[in-house]
């Protein structure tokens, strides 16, 4: 049959309710509505609660972790943080401060979450500004520090190289003093069995 007789049969009326099927002609035409599909019905579900279409995945619980994930990758990481706070307290001493200023000044930036790795970021910026003498002070109290069983000793030897760096640095700006307290620094290390390399 074509599609307007089909039509013409939908408005006539012709329905059977025996078989659940329109006539048209002496043609039997099934217009039962088709079963959902399954996946069609779970997707639409899943769409309602916000998520991409799944039970599993979807929803607004995904949409709220996404957000705490975007969130997590914008803090600061707890080492990160805790040099800008060592690095603000040792700006505001004078270079040349003594180990008991720039212990307290440590203390108060909780210096335990900060790494072997950080204090070489501290020692190095402290060369970039021309503070030497406060990195001198610096290792000297982390040196004093109690470290725990098992824990590498401080200062370590990219410590040593950065105050060497520091000194050399100083020294070609004609600062008279730099030169012996590299020397003083090199003595450091042969005291604390710290092996100097191709950069001491």
């Amino acid at each position: 049959s074509s599609p307007v007789c089909d039509l013409r049969s939908s408005r006539s009326g012709d329905y059977s309710q025996n078989t659940g099927r329109w006539s048209c002609g002496d043609r039997m035409l099934d217009r039962r509505p088709a079963p959902p599909i399954e996946g069609a019905t779970n997707a639409a579900r899943g769409g309602d609660d916000g998520g991409d279409g799944s039970r599993g995945g979807g929803g607004s619980k995904g949409g709220r972790s996404g957000k705490r994930s975007s969130a997590g990758r914008g803090r600061a990481k707890p080492g990160r943080a805790a040099v800008g706070r060592v690095l603000h307290k040792l700006r505001s001493l004078p270079d040349g401060a003594s180990s008991s200023e720039i212990g307290l000044a440590l203390g108060a930036a909780r210096p335990s979450q900060l790494s072997a790795r950080d204090y070489t970021t501290v020692l190095t910026t402290l060369r970039s500004e021309r503070k030497w003498r406060t990195a001198l002070q610096l290792s000297e109290v982390l040196a004093a520090q109690p470290r725990e069983e098992g824990a590498p000793a401080l200062p370590n030897r990219l410590h040593y190289n950065a105050l060497l760096a520091a000194c050399a640095d100083a020294a070609r700006r004609r600062d008279a003093a730099a030169g012996d307290a590299a020397l003083g620094v090199l003595r450091k290390m042969e005291e604390r069995g710290v092996e100097p390399d191709s950069r001491s």
